[in-house]
Order: structure tokens, then sequence, then C-alpha cells
């Protein structure tokens, strides 16, 4: 949907319930995966942010957001 034709900020408008499901539809939910690497090394890229560090007995883990493409 372009954002110039559009406002989700505005008031209603006739037909904005069906623009606004097509418009959330579209985007990806967001999910949660586990990366195991013995290696830091091996997962640095530039569409990894560390969010936040977590140690549990021991082990420290990683809290992490994927820019996908």
């Amino acid at each position: 949907m372009n954002e110039s034709h559009v406002s989700f900020s505005k008031g209603c408008f006739r037909g904005q319930e069906v623009i606004a499901r097509t418009e959330h539809l579209s985007k990806k939910k967001k999910e949660i995966i586990s990366i195991k690497a013995e290696d830091e090394e091996n997962i640095k890229s530039n569409k990894i942010k560390t969010l936040k560090k977590i140690s549990f007995e021991g082990t420290t883990f990683k809290l992490v957001s994927f820019i996908p493409d």
C-alpha cells in the first residue's frame, strides 16, 4: 500500500477497515528462533542487533533482533 494514498493516523474514511486489514496482513509476524554458535564471529552481521545479554547457570545468551531483507 502506498503511504501517500492512505493515512493510517488520520480519522475514519470509507473502506478503512478493509484497507487496514490488507496493510497489516501483508507484514511478516515476529517469530522467535534459537541460534547456537560456538564462535561468535560466525554470526556477526549488520542484520543482527544485540538487544540484551542474559546469564543463566553460567551460560550467557543474547537476545537479538534480525533485520530481514
